[in-house]
């Protein structure tokens, strides 16, 4: 998050991140991973729903930086989460990278570094695992020669989300996982007569997460499997005219949460990556069409002060924009799901 803020034109970056308490936070956040490489022996963390009285199933030292529960929420099945780690890696280098601009502290510089190496080795140590004679990353292992493979979360980071979380992955290996994920060989893979995708045990069998379908397309290799993912995703709608948590695979009318932010964000990243455009801008300049299409057919709803804020002027405004249930266009994608397909 602080990396957005510094890459991120338009805010005042040098401030912000300058301040004494996001310094330490992060100085923070670099000490308790450091911990958590040492769960079994230094860690003070405990939670009641883990085992062995919330300390968690046992493990043994990886170099990898220790979790109870996957993105999801789900308790681990083992305590080092592979997608995470190299998640945890990537943010590392970018922490770094803000020291040496902006906080310049050569302790911090020290930690980080040592951290994010003994993550990075623990991952290719231990993360990678022959299944049928090929190699492929596992979602969890415990450092007791104990691994969790042919088995991935909807949420993100996850084994299929790897090229998008910054680690210097291994291609071969990635290529491997991915097919092995996105089939019968994952039992939360799930196809049925209108979709199939990876779901989840945090929601029942048989729901695909939309999440996951945007994930897949966004990792894909071809504008073929990117434009389907987009195909199958204009199903998930569920009659709103947005993303959701999951949708059943022989039911697209049965969806579990209606309103689903992360899925919704994540839509608009596909859409921007697929079409080489910028949502907010496109969206933007349709909000300017709609309204000037508004001005010249009623000139009376022209606001009276000519301020843009006036309520009449803008309840006029929204029943030109309003939801299609014949199109399935939703105000912020105005205009973009005929052209991404």
């Amino acid at each position: 998050m602080l990396w957005n803020v510094y890459s991120t034109p338009g805010y005042a970056r040098s401030q912000v991140l300058a301040e004494g308490v996001v310094f330490e936070a992060a100085s923070l956040l670099v000490d308790v991973w450091t911990i958590e490489q040492h769960h079994e022996h230094r860690s003070p963390y405990r939670y009641s729903e883990l085992p062995r009285n919330g300390l968690g199933p046992p493990t043994g030292f990886t170099g990898m930086t220790w979790s109870g529960f996957r993105p999801s929420d789900d308790q681990q099945q083992y305590g080092y989460n592979v997608p995470v780690n190299m998640y945890a890696y990537a943010a590392l280098q970018r922490a770094l990278e803000l020291n040496r601009n902006i906080w310049h502290c050569d302790s911090f510089e020290k930690r980080a570094t040592a951290l994010a190496e003994g993550i990075r080795q623990g991952i290719e140590k231990w993360g990678i695992i022959k299944v049928d004679g090929v190699r492929t990353y596992a979602l969890e292992v415990d450092g007791l020669g104990n691994n969790l493979t042919d088995y991935d979360d909807a949420n993100v980071p996850s084994l299929l989300s790897i090229p998008l979380l910054g680690y210097p992955y291994d291609a071969e290996v990635y290529q491997a996982t991915r097919e092995r994920v996105l089939s019968s060989k994952n039992p939360l893979y799930f196809s049925g007569t209108h979709l199939k995708g990876v779901g989840s045990a945090h929601t029942r069998a048989g729901q695909v997460w939309p999440l996951a379908l945007m994930v897949q397309g966004l990792t894909a290799s071809t504008p073929e499997e990117r434009a389907e993912m987009l195909r199958l995703l204009l199903k998930t709608q569920c009659n709103n005219g947005l993303m959701h948590e999951s949708v059943n695979a022989n039911d697209i009318n049965a969806c579990s949460r209606e309103w689903f932010g992360w899925a919704n964000s994540m839509l608009v990243a596909l859409v921007e990556s697929s079409l080489g455009m910028d949502c907010s801008k496109a969206a933007e300049e349709q909000h300017k069409l709609n309204i000037a299409a508004q001005e010249k057919s009623n000139p009376s709803e022209l606001p009276r002060n000519g301020s843009p804020q006036d309520p009449a002027y803008f309840a006029g405004l929204l029943s030109t924009i309003a939801y299609d249930k014949e199109t399935l266009t939703a105000p912020a994608y105005v205009g973009l799901h005929a052209n991404a397909m």
